[in-house]
Formats: structure tokens, sequence, C-alpha cells
């Protein structure tokens, strides 16, 4: 049986085709022994010009300022799961939180943190059961 599996695992650690990238805020790599390396990396691109929320050129953030717009169908069908998924489990998951999430990112930055009221005022705007519409 080992002489089997030596050949086998050989074969498996065996990567003809790789891309390595930043993207989604970290060093990617795709490895493969089929050559879809350059697929797979534009897919992912994609994706992060998305979702990238430290991107001023994505359209998670285009949505943000706009707060209405016609949406590519990735970002569309992850607030339609989004919002079935706190529909049946209890709302643990806000996507109206992006300005909090925002804002303790400068308290990282400046190591200050941040007043009371200024959460409390941008708490008030979350909670997407009152702010999500979608047409």
């Amino acid at each position: 049986m080992a002489a089997f599996g030596l050949p086998f695992l050989f074969y498996h650690n065996r990567h003809d085709y790789t891309s390595t990238f930043f993207s989604l805020d970290t060093v990617v790599s795709v490895r493969s022994d089929k050559n879809i390396t350059d697929a797979v990396r534009k897919e992912i691109t994609s994706l992060d010009a998305v979702f990238d929320s430290c991107s001023e050129n994505s359209e998670i953030t285009e949505l943000n300022v706009k707060k209405e717009m016609v949406c590519s169908s990735e970002l569309t069908d992850l607030i339609l799961k989004t919002e079935t998924l706190n529909r049946t489990y209890g709302y643990g998951v806000d996507i109206s939180a992006g300005r909090l999430t925002d804002l303790w990112r400068g308290a990282i930055e400046t190591g200050i943190i941040p007043d009371e009221e200024k959460i409390d005022e941008i708490l008030k705007n979350t909670e997407n059961k009152k702010n999500l519409s979608i047409r």
C-alpha cells in the first residue's frame, strides 16, 4: 500500500499553474494542475471590485455614498441572502453598520476611542430592518 501512496501524494502536490495577487485585502495564491488560475484570478478580482469596502471605487462604497442605486447581481444576491438569513436567525448581521466599522477603523489608526455620542448617532441609522429596501 505504501508504494501506491507516494506517487499519489506527489501527483496531488504538483501545481503546473500558479497565480499570486493581492485582492480581498490579502495575498491570494491560486495553484492548480489545470490552466484555470487566470480565470480564478479574474473572478476574485471582479468580486473585490464589488465588495471591497476600503476602496473608493467599489460598488459597495458607491452604494454607501449614493444610498440608492441599481446594483450588480452579485451585490443584490448578497443583500437578499443576508436578509433571508437575518429573518431566519434573528438579525445577527447588520449590513447597514458600515459607518460604524469605518468609525472604529479610524480609531485604530489614530489610537483614539470614538465618543459615545458619535457611536450612538451612527447606531440610530443602522438596523437593516428599518433601512433596507430592495425593488
